[in-house]
């Protein structure tokens, strides 16, 4: 079950954009419970607020337990369409953030790179597998840059282990760190377990540890 709360902004939308706000997280959210197995109730607020949102996408969204979920949405249209944000990117963010949600339920979201690391990617997975549209997302490499990223992460590994901070490998990156590292690289892991299960899907995955789906990737962080 989903309870939807909208906190009052000087940017609160119209009421026309508020009723098709709450149909796509009816819609989405609950194909996200269905497909996680998740039984026990979400909460989730809704904030519009532009300035903290993803320049790029127009929203955001964090889930700090497996009882809540924050999103928050530029509805100011103007940076991006109204429907844009609405109809394209909102649908995708609910499913991420859910299976963040069922990844708590279970091994907890974890901490350190590589734990947060296959958290984000098997939110990223699961956002492409129950979600498709026609932009590319901000997780989405090269294989050239995925070998750099990897190399960078060997490079690295000493220094993570007195001087990690996740903003600087998961979002804003850094002179060294390149923006939404982890997050391309933990898609990355999470689709080469996935090809290397085939009879698996992303909610299987989300279950497992993460040194387990790493091991199932083959790849060498």
């Amino acid at each position: 079950m989903i309870s939807l709360h909208f906190l009052k902004t000087v940017e609160l939308c119209d009421d026309s954009i508020l009723a098709d706000i709450e149909s796509i997280f009816n819609e989405h959210g609950n194909r996200a419970l269905n497909a996680l197995s998740i039984k026990s109730e979400v909460n989730i607020s809704v904030f519009f607020k532009a300035a903290w949102t993803i320049q790029d996408t127009g929203e955001t969204g964090y889930t700090p337990t497996s009882e809540w979920i924050q999103i928050t949405l530029d509805v100011t249209g103007a940076n991006h369409s109204i429907e844009t944000v609405i109809r394209k990117r909102l649908p995708a963010t609910i499913y991420h953030e859910m299976n963040h949600v069922r990844r708590w339920q279970t091994t907890g979201f974890g901490s350190g790179f590589d734990e947060e690391l296959v958290s984000e990617g098997l939110a990223c997975a699961f956002e492409m597998e129950q979600w498709q549209h026609d932009e590319t997302p901000l997780f989405f490499a090269s294989d050239e840059e995925i070998n750099l990223f990897i190399d960078l992460v060997h490079s690295k590994r000493s220094e993570m282990k007195e001087n990690y901070n996740y903003f600087e490998w998961f979002t804003r990156g850094s002179d060294v760190v390149p923006k939404w590292l982890g997050y391309k690289l933990g898609y990355y892991v999470v689709k080469k377990a996935l090809e290397a299960t085939p009879n698996k899907n992303v909610s299987d995955l989300t279950s497992l540890s993460a040194s387990e789906v790493i091991a199932m990737s083959g790849v060498i962080i």
